[in-house]
């Protein structure tokens, strides 16, 4: 692609898709959207629809050589399964062999046509997506991930150095900056030393007292997630460039697209992409030995590595206005505030490129063919990852049109730690998009072992519908299932989907993603384990925060600043484009704001929006010459009298409940209880989960009266008269909840 159209698609596929907002008032209230009007038929909710139903995700090698058969569908079919993910053969000539195509086709052909089932197609073989199984590379070696690696050493006048790239690098950048250290090194001073390597080596006699910064460049693969997968060692594509992905849609979806077209929207209804990354840094091997397609170097030592395209300079100059070439060492250390914008815009740059190349060309494409984009991107559960795997979580989510995660666990209390965050991401990618489906891969691979309480299963899977997801892929296998654990299963989970179909949840809250505060303290980290105690700290504060409005059951969707940015403020509220309103936002600790969103939380505190936020001092400006204003502006938020300031995450909690946040408030504190509130134009329904092996009772008071309660058990199917109390508009009612099992309430 050349330069203007790379950039033009940056720009392009990096904005969010923008609705219509609605009206608002001036109170802490629900959004002033709501639901479709609808009833609940207790007859629907035993037997629910397919679209409800999970999709068992099942590759070649479980059932057959050529992929999922007639028999399997027609078990899936009678145990009650939505349909089935799936793919062309693993394990003959992948994408190539016309005889797998051939028997994909008649199967899919069968279960649409015959079975009336739903299908998703996944898009590798096996993961990460992007790589075809290798065939984007296998003419094109350029395309593979690429790292970046620094060296520096200072020198006195009149001392010759000598450097040489390690095995497997070569140098791409070499700068003697006047200084005595990184932090005092004067970039302006510069001397470029590349005329003086030869052979990837760097010999030079010092002019004066120097810093010497040597960049390597390398192929990103040995120690990465590339390596280190439980599927496959194989070499894995550059998602920052945009034509290794253009090659990799031409070879999968479009081949797909020839033989199965025409089902495209009408029973196929998305492609599944699975953990695609910048790849980051290193990690650990699985429990497993996986096949090599591409061996690996031992003797490449593996050192801090940022992610790197042969073309960063080009784009990062174009969108942030300066070269980087001059700035590539604070990537690895630096305390300065010079060091720590140029991580800022470097790490929002990555984030820009991946969003643009890889999902939203993925994007664009299923939008332009009538099938949903869905999936989960690597590492998606805490921040400090985000920046060296996806850059930015949310432009990510933001070009599907289902938004995904993974939940590899069956413990229903690690999946609300988890998805506290990674459900919450996505289902906030769908509302702020007007996007009604999220998707989540299940399964217990995370787990010590894996748990045959089915209870506990459906358990995490409840706790994600709590939080957002509707959708459900499965790894459990059902042919190692009994029928009675197949048909609990999917009849459960359809009846989770029935009962909150149509419904918006109601939020007033807003949760800002302090992903600036991340990007500034990213230093390249040395393994997967070895990220520095500063994003740690900036990325516990953010899954305390989450998790404990969870445990506190108050309800909040997440903005990063592109979608706080597109909101408007209006009657005391931030009104999406969408429609959704919060009167409320929280501003987690973070060391850093970008200058946009500092205007936009003066504009909302002063127009009756409560604004909480954890500190105001110490916050970074993106620009040298915006910081005094930046701070200036702070100091207008935070003495206005919608301004609260509050240092722990529960004072946060508190203060929401002293605003009037109360959907569902317990008698009494319980954690491990997650309930959410659901409004449609004339009835309400209230979840509720318990996350733990005991029994829970539970007195709880819902904002909302009614002429008709109801008590609807998913596991069963049976529906029952609740017996309640009403004190002015709110309802009371008393509940018992067995371990790991959830509940619904409707409010008629």
């Amino acid at each position: 692609m050349k330069r203007g159209a790379a950039l033009g698609a940056t720009c392009l596929l990096s904005a969010v898709l923008l609705f219509s907002g609605c009206g608002v008032d001036d109170k802490l209230a629900p959004p002033s959207i709501i639901g479709n009007e609808r009833t609940f038929e207790e007859e629907a909710f035993s037997d629910p629809e397919l679209r409800f139903r999970p999709l068992p995700i099942i590759h070649a090698s479980e059932y057959e050589t050529n992929g999922v058969d007639k028999a399997t569908l027609d078990m899936l079919k009678e145990y009650g399964y939505g349909g089935v993910a799936t793919n062309v053969s693993f394990l003959v000539d992948y994408l190539e062999s016309e005889e797998m195509w051939d028997s994909l086709v008649k199967n899919v052909e069968y279960a649409i046509d015959e079975l009336g089932l739903r299908v998703w197609l996944y898009d590798e073989l096996h993961y990460p997506s992007g790589a075809a199984g290798g065939l984007v590379l296998r003419d094109h070696p350029e395309w593979q991930a690429e790292g970046l690696v620094n060296d520096v050493k200072v020198v006195s006048a009149g001392e010759t150095v000598q450097i040489s790239a390690p095995h497997g690098h070569s140098i791409a950048f070499a700068k003697a900056f006047s200084g005595t250290s990184v932090d005092d090194m004067d970039l302006n001073a510069c001397v470029d030393l590349m005329q003086y390597v030869s052979n990837d080596t760097l010999q030079w006699t010092a002019d004066a007292d120097r810093v010497i910064a040597v960049q390597y460049y390398k192929y990103f693969y040995e120690g990465t997630h590339a390596v280190n997968n439980w599927a496959e060692l194989r070499r894995y594509i550059n998602v920052l460039k945009s034509e290794p992905v253009q090659e990799f849609i031409r070879v999968t979806h479009e081949q797909y697209k020839e033989r199965l077209g025409k089902y495209f929207g009408n029973g196929i209804e998305a492609f599944f992409t699975d953990e695609p990354s910048m790849l980051g840094t290193y990690m650990d091997g699985p429990p497993t030995t996986p096949a090599v397609k591409d061996p690996i170097d031992p003797d490449i030592p593996l050192l801090p590595t940022a992610n790197y395209s042969s073309d960063i300079v080009e784009k990062f100059t174009s969108l942030r206005g300066y070269s980087p070439e001059n700035y590539f060492t604070y990537l690895y250390e630096g305390t300065s505030d010079a060091a720590k914008r140029f991580r800022w815009d470097y790490y929002k740059t990555l984030g820009e490129l991946m969003s643009a190349n890889y999902s939203g060309q993925l994007g664009e494409w299923c939008g332009e063919n009538n099938v949903s984009l869905t999936g989960h991107f690597l590492l998606e559960e805490d921040i400090y990852m985000h920046p060296v795997f996806n850059g930015n979580i949310m432009r990510n989510l933001s070009n599907m049109q289902m938004p995904g995660i993974d939940l590899l666990t069956a413990n229903p209390s690690t999946a609300v730690n988890w998805c506290a965050t990674t459900a919450k991401f996505a289902s906030s990618a769908a509302h702020f998009g007007g996007k009604s489906k999220v998707m989540s891969e299940v399964s217990a691979a995370f787990d010590a072992v894996e748990t045959d309480n089915m209870y506990a299963k459906l358990g995490s899977i409840a706790v994600q519908y709590a939080m957002g997801v509707n959708q459900i892929g499965t790894f459990y296998r059902p042919h190692l299932m009994s029928e009675e654990d197949n048909r609990l299963f999917a009849d459960t989970i359809g009846r989770m989907g029935y009962m909150l179909d149509g419904g918006i949840h109601e939020s007033s809250v807003a949760v800002y993603y302090p992903i600036e505060g991340v990007y500034v303290d990213t230093l390249p980290p040395e393994h997967l384990n070895k990220f520095n105690e500063n994003v740690r700290a900036t990325s516990s504060n953010f899954s305390n925060l989450t998790r404990t409005l969870v445990g506190n059951q108050i309800d909040y969707d997440i903005l990063d600043y592109v979608n706080l940015d597109a909101c408007k403020v209006e009657g005391g509220a931030l009104v999406t484009p969408s429609g959704e309103r919060f009167t409320a936002i929280v501003i987690p600790r973070t060391k850093a704001l970008e200058y946009e969103t500092v205007d936009k939380l003066v504009e909302a505190v002063n127009g009756g929006v409560r604004v909480i936020m954890q500190n105001t001092d110490d916050i970074l400006s993106n620009t040298a010459g915006g910081q005094a204003e930046l701070t200036q502006k702070l100091g207008q938020i935070r003495a206005n009298p919608n301004c609260t300031e509050a240092q722990s995450v529960s004072a946060i909690s508190d203060a929401l409940r002293e605003m009037g946040v109360k959907s569902v408030v317990l008698e009494d504190d319980n954690r491990d209880i997650v309930a959410v509130k659901h409004k449609f134009k004339n009835n309400s329904v209230f979840m509720f989960v318990n996350t733990t092996s005991e029994n829970a009772k539970i007195k709880v008071r819902l904002n909302e009266v009614g002429e008709a309660y109801r008590q609807w058990d998913a596991y069963t199917g049976d529906v029952s008269a609740v017996s309640v109390l009403t004190e002015g508009e709110e309802t009371i009612v008393e509940l018992s909840i067995p371990a790991y099992r959830c509940t619904f309430i409707t409010v008629e």
